[in-house]
C-alpha cells in the first residue's frame, strides 16, 4: 500500500465539536472508493444527497470546510426530516451510494452528531421499521480473496446480529461476504459460516476493519488484531455492496451511525491496516488514535430488553436522548459493553457470567454491571397459583431472586464492580395476574423483592416497571403490536429512568 500523502493537521477541540479539521487523506492504491461526512483530500464534489419530507425535493449537500455541511442541509429541510439519497464517492472513481426507495433510505439527524459531525445513520427499528440500506454499483475488479474495508463507526445495538455491509458475488449470492455485529456485543464475518466473534466496546467511534485474503478473514477494532478460527474463501467477483440491512434476513437489521467507509481491491497486512486506520482516527476520533483510555465502564447483561428485539441503553431512542449523545456525563469518559444475548434469561446470564465479570477492570475510576430482569425467565413458565408464581416453581420469584440474582451480585461485587444496577421488569402481553398463567403475579413479587432488597444486598433498582405510560401493553405508542417489546418511544422512557442511576 502507497504511502499517505497530506497527513492531517493537529485538531483543534471546542466543546462544539472540533474545528480546523483538515481533509482525510487516505493511500490511493487499489483504492476503490470511499464514503465520507469529512472531505478526502482532493475531492471537489458534494458529500450526501438528502430529500426532505415537507415535499421530497431533493438536494445535493456539500461541504463546510472539510465536515459535510449539516448548517445547509438544515435549512434546506425547513423543519422536516431529511433521508439520504445517495453518498457521493470520493475515490473518483464514480461507485456512489444509493437508495431509491425513500422509506428504505438512512436518515441525516441532528439527533445523531458525534463532536459536531453528522453521521449516515441507518435507523431501522426491529419490527416496527422499514429497513434501511444503501447500495453500490457493480464494483469492477473486486472479488473475496482481495479485498480490505474500512469504516468509521457507532453501533447502536445488537438484534440478533446487525449487517453492516454485505458483498454480492457474481452469481448474487450475498453469503458470499458479510460482516456482522452480533447479539452479545460480538462480531461476526460470514463468509459462508459464522467464524468469529468477541466483544467490543460500543460506545464510541471505532475503526473497525475486515480484510479478506487468500482464504483468511482478519478483524481489527481500533488497531488490535483479533484473532479467530479462519473459514475457506472461493475466489469469486464481488458484484457490488450493500451497507445496512442484510439482504439475507430481516432479522439482520443495522443501527448504526457511520461516518467514513473506505473500499480497497487488496487484501491489506496490518501494518497498511494501521495506516488507514490511524488516519481516520486523526480525523474523526483521535482520543482513540492514542489509544485514551477510559475513565469508567459501563457493562449490562441480560435478556430480551437488553438484546434480541430491542435494547433500553443501545436502541436508537435511547443513544439519541441518553447515553450516547445526551448531556448526562461526559460520554468521552464511559467505555460501554452490551453483553445481553438475544433470548437469555437471567438464569442462562448467571451460568455465563464469567465472560462479564471478567470485563471488570481496575485500572477505571468506576466498574458498573447492570442485570437486566428476567422477563425471559418468566415468560416460558405458566405457573399453578399465586402462591406457584412467588415462591413455589423452580422459576418463581423468590427462587429466581434468591438463586440467580443476588448470586450474581455477590459475584460482581467480588469481581470488583463498583457499582450494581438493576431493572424491575415491565408489564407483558402474556402476564396474567391472578389467574391463568399467573406469570403477572411472579412479576409483581419478582419487582417488589428487588426494590425491597436493594439497601441491604447493596445494588440500585431502576423501578421502570412503575413507569405510568407502560402499564398499558396495547398502547402502541410504547408497545410494539406483541404487547411484549417496547417502540422508540417507549424506550425512550425506559433510558430516562435507568441511564442516570447507571452513569451517576
Amino acid at each position: 500500500m502507497s504511502p499517505v500523502i497530506n497527513v492531517p493537521k493537529k485538531l483543534l477541540l471546542t466543546h462544539l465539536g472540533r474545528v480546523g479539521r483538515a481533509a482525510i487523506s487516505v493511500p490511493a492504491t487499489n483504492l476503490k472508493a470511499v464514503y465520507s461526512v469529512m472531505k478526502v483530500a482532493g475531492w471537489t464534489g458534494s458529500c450526501i444527497r438528502v430529500q426532505r419530507a415537507l415535499d421530497s425535493t431533493q438536494l445535493d449537500i456539500g461541504f463546510a470546510g472539510n465536515v459535510v455541511d449539516k448548517v445547509a442541509a438544515d435549512t434546506f429541510a425547513a423543519g422536516s426530516a431529511l433521508t439520504i439519497a445517495k453518498v457521493y464517492d470520493q475515490s473518483g472513481n464514480g461507485m456512489d451510494l444509493v437508495q431509491a426507495t425513500d422509506a428504505n433510505r438512512p436518515i441525516f439527524s441532528a439527533l445523531n452528531e458525534w463532536a459536531g459531525i453528522r453521521p449516515i445513520t441507518f435507523d431501522t427499528w426491529p419490527q416496527s421499521a422499514v429497513a434501511k440500506w444503501l447500495d453500490t454499483p457493480v464494483l469492477a475488479g473486486l472479488d473475496r480473496q482481495a479485498v480490505s474495508v474500512y469504516m468509521m463507526m457507532v453501533d447502536h445495538c445488537p438484534n440478533q446480529q446487525n449487517l453492516i455491509w454485505e458483498g454480492f458475488s457474481d452469481t448474487g449470492f450475498a453469503t458470499s461476504n458479510s460482516f456482522l455485529l452480533g447479539s452479545g456485543g460480538g462480531l461476526g464475518v460470514n463468509f459462508g459460516s459464522l467464524i468469529f466473534n468477541t466483544f467490543f466496546p460500543r460506545s464510541h467511534l471505532q475503526a473497525i476493519t475486515t480484510v479478506c485474503g487468500g482464504s483468511n478473514v482478519r478483524a481489527r477494532f481500533d488497531g488490535v488484531e483479533r484473532t479467530f478460527a479462519t473459514g475457506a474463501i472461493s475466489s469469486s467477483a464481488i458484484q457490488g455492496m450493500r451497507f445496512g440491512k442484510s439482504s439475507l434476513n430481516n432479522q439482520y437489521n443495522s443501527q448504526n451511525d457511520v461516518f467514513c467507509i473506505a473500499i480497497y481491491a487488496q487484501a491489506d497486512a496490518a501494518a497498511a491496516n494501521l495506516v488507514v486506520e490511524n488516519a481516520l482516527n486523526a480525523s474523526f476520533n483521535p482520543d482513540r488514535a492514542s489509544n485514551t483510555n477510559w475513565t469508567y465502564r459501563l457493562v449490562e447483561d441480560g435478556n430480551s430488553l437488553m438484546s434480541g428485539v430491542g435494547a433500553a441503553s443501545l436502541q436508537s431512542a435511547g443513544w439519541q436522548g441518553g447515553f450516547g449523545r445526551g448531556p448526562q456525563g461526559d460520554v468521552r469518559a464511559w467505555e460501554y459493553y452490551d453483553m445481553g444475548l438475544a433470548g437469555q434469561t437471567l438464569a442462562t446470564a448467571y451460568t455465563n457470567r464469567a465472560r462479564v465479570l471478567a470485563l471488570s477492570d481496575v485500572t477505571k475510576s468506576k466498574n458498573v454491571l447492570h442485570i437486566i430482569d428476567p422477563t425471559n425467565d418468566i415468560g416460558v413458565i405458566t405457573y399453578t397459583s399465586v402462591a406457584d408464581a412467588q415462591t413455589g416453581n423452580t422459576v418463581s420469584a423468590q427462587n429466581l431472586y434468591n438463586n440467580y440474582f443476588l448470586p450474581y451480585v455477590v459475584a460482581a461485587q467480588a469481581a470488583g464492580f463498583t457499582k450494581i444496577v438493576t431493572s424491575t421488569i415491565l408489564p407483558r402481553t402474556n402476564f396474567n395476574v391472578g389467574a391463568g398463567n399467573f406469570r403477572g403475579d411472579c412479576r409483581n413479587y419478582y419487582n417488589s423483592l428487588l426494590t425491597g432488597g436493594a439497601g441491604a444486598n447493596g445494588y440500585v433498582v431502576a423501578d421502570i416497571g412503575s413507569i405510568s405510560q407502560l402499564q398499558n401493553t396495547a398502547d402502541l405508542s410504547y408497545f410494539l403490536p406483541d404487547g411484549i417489546h417496547l417502540t422508540a418511544a417507549g424506550y425512550a422512557l425506559v433510558e430516562a429512568v435507568r441511564k442516570p442511576l447507571e452513569i451517576a
